[in-house]
């Protein structure tokens, strides 16, 4: 097995090589592209999320380190994850802000940076943990019993371009002893399309465990991990299963945390980002609305959501309130689910999803039975999602008794 790990590297070190034009592997040539407008996307992605993953496989004991030598990108967010390629699960991180600039350049997510600012570059270094983790600047390490890696790059709401516009991070393998370059890994072609398919079983499973949740009329949040589906690390994720209807009217409604508009906020808002995605039980994501774009009732800051069908009556109805128009995929009686995002949560901020039990380890028969234990309501208060399905009737009546705020 090891010799048909070592040939097959070589093959594809060579494959890479004969297409170089520069006598250099690009790093376009590592990173496969995963744009999260593209509804083919698997993964339950933020449409708002550009993510780009290198894959490679090691053996235990290797001890080469890749070197990611990049730009920060203009974004909202940025950050690198390593993942375990075996169960999709995060093993370590490091997001924007803590990522030190090199020598003569700036940190642009910081708050007294110009975000703007041109000197803008970093380097990280990836390596497996027997080093001493101060050996390399920017370095997350993952437990040298990890075979099959995985990195991703995310940026949120990249500006100008899919790339945050810079361009995309050279990537070199080095010897973590030393220090000095060795030959890359090469990448697997993978990307979230043939991951999912890899994991389709365990994900269907888990899936279809929390569509047991549906309630026939209220709608209610619980906390899931993302285990399978390559979660973010700086995410906490609530969903809702629900069965989509164009007949059907959906109303939700939470109260909003403070969010970063801009990175003079960062780290000082409740949360970086949050969003709304509407996805069918397959992990498509077919609607993104981002915190920006939300109405926030000046009221008492609830924001306000109805979920339906593209209608003149509903949306006059629904004026002052946040209509989504079920997209064409989710219109006809379609299981799927509705995510709320929450990232990089103040640890100041006493309404975390961080208080709520994770749902892939906290389902049991004593839960099943009095499922306030689980929901996010119950540790949340009002900045957890609740909701409730109605007729369209209902809803143009006034809106099935459901409160809402202006």
């Amino acid at each position: 097995m090891k010799y048909w790990h070592s040939i097959s590297g070589v093959l594809l070190l060579c494959i890479f090589i004969s297409c170089e034009k520069s006598g250099e592997v690009t790093a376009v040539q590592y990173w496969t592209e995963n744009i999260g407008s593209n509804k083919t996307l698997p993964l339950l992605p933020d449409s708002n999320v550009n993510y780009f993953l290198y894959s490679f496989t090691r053996l235990k004991g290797e001890k080469t380190g890749i070197r990611i030598k990049g730009q920060y990108g203009y974004a909202r967010y940025m950050s690198f994850n390593v993942y375990d390629n075996n169960t999709l699960s995060t093993i370590a991180n490091i997001l924007d802000m803590n990522i030190q600039p090199d020598a003569g350049s700036e940190n642009p997510f910081r708050p007294a940076t110009n975000p703007s600012v041109t000197n803008r570059s970093y380097t990280v270094n990836i390596c497996p943990n027997t080093i001493d983790s101060s050996a390399f600047t920017n370095t997350m390490l993952y437990d040298d019993k990890y075979e099959n890696i995985g990195i991703i790059l995310r940026y949120y709401i990249p500006q100008q371009n899919n790339y945050a516009n810079v361009p995309l991070p050279t990537i070199e393998g080095f010897d973590i002893t030393t220090g000095k370059t060795v030959a890359t890994p090469p990448p697997v072609s993978t990307n979230f399309d043939a991951q999912f398919k890899l994991k389709y079983q365990k994900i269907s499973t888990l899936l279809n465990l929390g569509g047991l949740l549906e309630a026939p009329k209220d709608v209610y949040f619980y906390k899931f991990s993302g285990v399978f589906l390559y979660p973010n690390k700086d995410n906490f994720y609530l969903f809702t299963p629900i069965t989509f209807n164009k007949k059907q009217v959906i109303m939700c409604r939470f109260k909003a945390p403070t969010f970063s508009v801009n990175n003079s906020q960062n780290g000082t808002s409740d949360v970086r980002y949050f969003s709304i995605c509407l996805c069918d039980a397959k992990t498509y994501t077919y609607s993104t609305t981002t915190d920006v774009s939300f109405n926030i009732a000046s009221s008492d800051g609830f924001v306000n959501i109805v979920i339906g069908d593209e209608d003149a009556a509903l949306r006059t109805k629904a004026a002052g309130l946040n209509y989504i128009v079920l997209p064409p995929e989710l219109k006809n009686n379609v299981k799927g689910l509705i995510v709320y995002r929450n990232l990089l949560t103040n640890h100041a901020f006493p309404y975390s999803m961080n208080n709520v039990p994770d749902l892939s380890s906290n389902i049991n028969l004593t839960n099943l039975l009095n499922l306030k234990n689980i929901q996010a309501q119950t540790y949340m208060d009002a900045y957890a999602p609740v909701g409730r399905k109605m007729t369209m009737q209902q809803f143009l009546n006034n809106f099935d008794g459901f409160p809402v705020s202006y």
